[in-house]
């Protein structure tokens, strides 16, 4: 292989190195993976302060729910006063009464005060729920996602690898005045120094060249630049 083959291979070689560190950049699993790790660490948030709240109200039924035992036990005592025929003075009788009817009125608030907690804590055991499932399905699908991601760039490392094996092959069999011309024009030309000339088009610039300078090249092993854009030209 000329050494101009080999410049050739090393563009080739350069150029699909350039294109999978843009890709490997901009991958769209990445983004992907990102979005849903986001989205399930805003989810998990959401039900870490619902499980709180949830907690909170639950605590707050079963302070209720004491209150009102204690409530119903202490009237099952005034009513055994009442009607047990111990208690013989009307007015003793009738203050037992006035306390009964006080504690009835207080029952019937607290139960209805239990009830509306009941509501607010089966609402919320019915958010946690919700959430709880949305999370483990966000979890499967951020895993899912992650795998692919992982995949995609493990198989982008691997071209790679292999990619610059073939580089440290190719640079020795080029003069180190080429390679320096090679690097010079690359940064001057997006990453392409090397391009094929087809039918009398360079392949960097599309534009035809005559087609004395085509023959002479053609027949030439001497080093060609394309008139217009500067990048070596091969064959």
């Amino acid at each position: 292989m000329k050494e101009f083959e080999f410049l050739a291979e090393l563009q080739r070689i350069d150029s699909r190195m350039d294109e999978l560190r843009e890709r490997e950049a901009n991958l769209p699993e990445r983004e992907r993976y990102n979005d849903l790790k986001k989205e399930l660490q805003v989810v998990k948030n959401i039900l870490s302060e619902k499980q709180k709240l949830l907690m909170d109200e639950e605590r707050k039924q079963k302070k209720l729910e004491g209150e009102l035992e204690l409530l119903s036990l202490k009237m099952e005592g005034e009513e055994k006063k009442l009607y047990s025929g111990v208690v013989k003075s009307p007015r003793e009788l009738a203050s037992i009464q006035r306390e009964v009817n006080v504690l009835q009125r207080r029952k019937d608030e607290m139960e209805t005060e239990l009830l509306e907690q009941l509501d607010v804590v089966e609402g919320l055991a019915s958010e946690v729920d919700e959430l709880s499932r949305r999370v483990a399905s966000l979890e499967q699908v951020t895993k899912e996602a992650e795998e692919a991601y992982h995949k995609v760039v493990d198989e982008i490392k691997g071209e790679f690898k292999e990619l610059g094996l073939k580089r440290e092959e190719t640079i020795p069999q080029i003069s180190q005045n080429l390679l320096a011309l090679y690097d010079e024009i690359r940064g001057e030309k997006h990453g392409l120094a090397v391009v094929r000339i087809e039918e009398g088009i360079c392949q960097g610039c599309y534009v035809e060249l005559p087609a004395e300078e085509v023959d002479k090249m053609l027949r030439s092993d001497k080093l060609w630049l394309c008139p217009h854009c500067r990048r070596i030209l091969v064959r």
